[in-house]
Formats: structure tokens, sequence, C-alpha cells
């Protein structure tokens, strides 16, 4: 089975001009995704049984957090986060590390672009547990996987395979904001997700009274409403009369807005909701 560049075609490819050298290269590659694991022998150097993770954080995990990250002329380069778990490769190696990737996302993703038989089987990799977890913070995690390779002395392709429906989708969120100011610097690559839901029916608009039908797919729903500031709706936003917080569907008002007469007797159906 190839790896390296030949995993994906790249020197077959006439739009690219890859040197076609799969030896070491000396870059990391950060996985920011719901963990790795790093048991798994697609992560270990085959001449010496060494983990290739250079570190985990695990941002889920109740510990003292991250250290401070300096660089070589003193500057901070990074803060101490006070939250989760850092394991470095020794722990990795002898694993002694308390993280586990209970999902599998992480390591599917970390293996296709870093793993032995991956795209760069030679890089080091970062890991961050960020998206399995409710703790965690994807923004911290980009300024601790960028300032762990710029201590090291090297540029790091930093792999975001998630994505989310809460949020304008307009670049105007904070994560997305951080995505194209880390991207600006030398030596960092910021790659993103295209996303598996381009055909779904995920978001609805309106104006005036409007009412938006859904299929329930989980016991519990969550709504993400966005308007311009000159459009608050004056009698908020509610789910069908006798849902309350914390019920399936949930209801939301915005801004703690509702109307009496919302909680009247009403035939609308059960999976509407609707803003006025």
């Amino acid at each position: 089975m190839p790896n390296g560049i030949a995993r994906i075609n790249a020197p077959t490819n006439t739009r690219l001009a890859p040197d076609g050298v799969d030896t070491r290269v000396d870059v990391d590659v950060a996985v920011i995704d719901t963990g790795i694991d790093f048991t798994h022998e697609d992560f270990r150097n085959a001449v010496d049984g060494t983990s290739r993770i250079l570190a985990i954080w695990d941002q889920g995990l109740s510990g003292t957090g991250t250290e401070a990250i300096v660089g070589a002329d003193n500057s901070e380069l990074a803060p101490a986060f006070t939250y989760g778990v850092v394991c470095d490769r020794a722990q990795i190696t002898a694993e002694t590390c308390a993280h586990k990737d209970t999902n599998g996302h992480g390591t599917h993703v970390a293996s296709i672009a870093a793993g032995n038989l991956g795209v760069a089987p030679k890089a080091d990799i970062l890991v961050v547990n960020s998206i399995g977890t409710d703790g965690g913070n994807v923004i911290d995690a980009f300024q601790w996987v960028v300032a762990m390779a710029a201590k090291a002395g090297k540029p790091v392709s930093v792999n975001n395979s998630w994505g989310g429906h809460s949020g304008p989708h307009d670049g105007s969120d904070a994560a997305s904001l951080a995505i194209d100011g880390y991207a600006t610097l030398p030596g960092v690559v910021m790659m993103v997700a295209a996303g598996n839901e381009g055909e779904m029916k995920l978001h609805a608009s309106g104006t005036g009274t409007s009412t938006f039908s859904f299929t329930p797919k989980n016991p519990a729903i969550k709504i993400n409403v966005w308007y311009d500031a000159d459009d608050i709706p004056t009698k908020g936003f509610a789910s069908r009369p006798g849902w309350h917080a914390g019920d399936s569907p949930m209801a939301t008002h915005i801004g703690e807005k509702s109307d009496p007469s919302l909680t009247a007797p009403d035939t609308r159906p059960a999976n509407q909701v609707w803003a006025e």
C-alpha cells in the first residue's frame, strides 16, 4: 500500500509540483479533533517503537492544564491554560497518558494526515482533544499547537476536520476569525473541512411572521437564530405551546421575550417553530 504523497496520487497530478521526497520532513502536523489512539502502531516509529506524537492536550480531562510556551527569545508564544491534561512524548510512548479517543474520528483523520501509511508519514504529530469534549476550546487549541511548533522551530499544518451549525456562517464568528488570523502567519497552514451536509436542509429564513417545520432527529433539539440588530423580533421566538426549556423540542426565547398568547391552545403541528 502506498504512503506519503503517493497515497493521494500527488506525483501524477499535473496541477501540482511535488518534489517526490517521502523521507523525514521538518514539519509538525496538528490534529484538533476528538483525540487519538496513541497506542496504535500507525503512530509509532518502526525502528525504535517510540511514538511519533510529540504531545497531546486533552481539554476534557481534569488536570492542571498546560504550561506557558516560551520561544528562544523568551517571548511568550502561548499562555498557560488552566484546564485539561497534557501528555508528552515519553508518557505517550510508555502508554501512561490518561487520554482516550472515545469517538475515533480524531484517530481516523490523524492516520490519513500523518500516520505511517498516511500523507506525511515522517512528520511529528500534535493532538488536541477539543471537539470530543464539552469543555473544549478550539481557539485555545490553535494557539497551543502553533506555539508548540514555533518553539520547535518548525512549520505546522493544522487539521480541522470538524464543523457546526451554530453561528452566522459568514466568517464573522470567533473560530472563523481565528482561523483566518493564524493562516496569515508564516509557517502555518490551517486546513478546514468542507463538510458532509451540503445537500441537507439545515437552514431557514423568513420575514414578518414566519413558521419553519422540521423533523426531529434526536431527543433534544437546538435552534440557533441570527438576525440584524434592527430586526429584533417583536414577539420573540418560541416553539409549540406547552414546550419549555429542557423539553424536547427545546423552546428558546430571544432576549427572554415571549408572547403570552403563544401559551393558548394551538393547532399548529408539533414539529414547528415560529417567530414574529
